[in-house]
């Protein structure tokens, strides 16, 4: 349903329409209720391919955050530590997060929102960082800072953690992909 009603990934499609014809995305006509594209030219250059059609688009981008936040739920657990809980304990502590967070949910799947991508990259950034894969995890936080500014808050916690390589990876690919 929320794919066939469309929400914020319509602009990111329209946006990419607009590279297709050469428009400047940012510029009007915006699209339905003056909703205007506020991401990154390489997102909706990325986005073309999958111009042909927006309820598939939105379908497969949807399952896609399902996994992506899945992800997201496994490399969260590893920081709580939840293996010193009973397995009660756990389904308690799950259902009570979920709960809490439910609404959320709801709400980035029913408008078709960047939420869920956002989260799982800068997890799985982090996690890549820590496992010493400096290269992979720098250049996906690059990415998604230069889709969207959300994730450079975490370029601080990188250099304060001492992971400069990264640090210095994440900037120069967040310069290469402005220049992309």
């Amino acid at each position: 349903k929320s794919a066939s009603n469309g929400g914020d990934f319509d602009v990111y499609l329209h946006a990419a329409e607009k590279v297709i014809a050469q428009q400047d995305i940012y510029a009007p006509p915006y699209f339905k209720y003056d909703l205007k594209y506020y991401y990154s030219p390489l997102f909706a250059v990325m986005l073309v391919p999958f111009t042909f059609n927006w309820f598939i688009t939105q379908l497969l981008w949807l399952i896609m955050s399902g996994a992506m936040l899945y992800r997201s739920w496994v490399i969260c657990k590893k920081y709580f530590k939840l293996e010193k809980l009973t397995e009660k304990q756990q389904l308690i502590w799950s259902l009570i997060v979920l709960f809490f967070s439910i609404r959320f949910l709801l709400y980035n799947i029913a408008m078709v929102q960047m939420t869920m991508l956002m989260l799982w990259a800068i997890l799985e950034s982090l996690e890549l960082i820590k496992k010493d894969r400096f290269i992979l995890g720098g250049i996906l936080l690059g990415l998604m800072t230069n889709i969207k500014l959300l994730p450079l808050v975490i370029i601080p916690y990188l250099l304060y953690r001492g992971y400069f390589k990264a640090s210095a990876i994440t900037v120069a690919s967040v310069v290469a992909f402005l220049f992309v």
